[in-house]
């Protein structure tokens, strides 16, 4: 019976983390298509990643026609896009983008579950800790300021750090490869990161640290 309740706990949480990443999705895909259809967007920069994601999903990566050079890493180097733009050509439209940016934030609420989980223990405080994130103001800020890539760095960076403190070192580097991938700021926000790393006693997160 103990067994059974356990098992059921734990699918209530995850079905929990689920709903909360289903509805952040939907809401703010839907506020934000509204905010666009209601001309509270603008060429910069809703324009400009509208144009990266058509231009590199047709083989053009990180090009961009609004900008004098042509090429988008003149500005900023987001790699990311490039991997994300097949995505593009299911739905030719920056309604997509929106709504892709949108889920994105929102899966960060699986992360920051399984980081409150390893450190709290109780699965009711996790999925607390979930909704939290995605009841935070900043988020919804970010989320709404149009479109950046800059803005899809919270969740790459979020699976980084669980991966770190639950000891999966290859995972680590996979995500940390991909948080380098989103946006040329990102070096910055992870050395502290490392920083802390190093001053830890454990010697397998000393090492990552360095």
């Amino acid at each position: 019976k103990r067994r059974i309740a356990n098992v059921s706990a734990t699918v209530l949480a995850w079905a929990a983390i689920l709903g909360i990443w289903v509805a952040y999705g939907w809401f703010f895909t839907r506020l934000a298509i509204t905010n666009h259809h209601a001309f509270g967007t603008r060429t910069i920069d809703l324009g400009l990643y509208d144009n990266i994601f058509f231009q590199s999903a047709h083989g053009r990566p990180l090009a961009c026609t609004f900008i004098k050079s042509g090429y988008h890493g003149s500005a900023h180097f987001d790699p990311i896009l490039v991997a994300l733009s097949p995505i593009y050509l299911l739905y030719p439209r920056v309604e997509l983008i929106l709504g892709l940016q949108s889920f994105w934030c929102g899966s960060g609420v699986i992360p920051v579950f399984l980081m409150a989980r390893r450190y709290l223990g109780g699965r009711f405080l996790s999925v607390l800790v979930a909704a939290c994130y995605a009841l935070h103001p900043a988020l919804h800020g970010a989320n709404m300021y149009e479109f950046h890539s800059m803005t899809l760095s919270c969740v790459p960076i979020l699976w980084t750090l669980w991966a770190l403190h639950s000891e999966r070192f290859k995972l680590y580097w996979l995500f940390l490869i991909i948080a380098l991938s989103v946006r040329e700021d990102v070096p910055l926000m992870m050395t502290p990161v490392g920083f802390v790393s190093i001053l830890l006693s454990d010697g397998k997160l000393r090492r990552t640290g360095f």
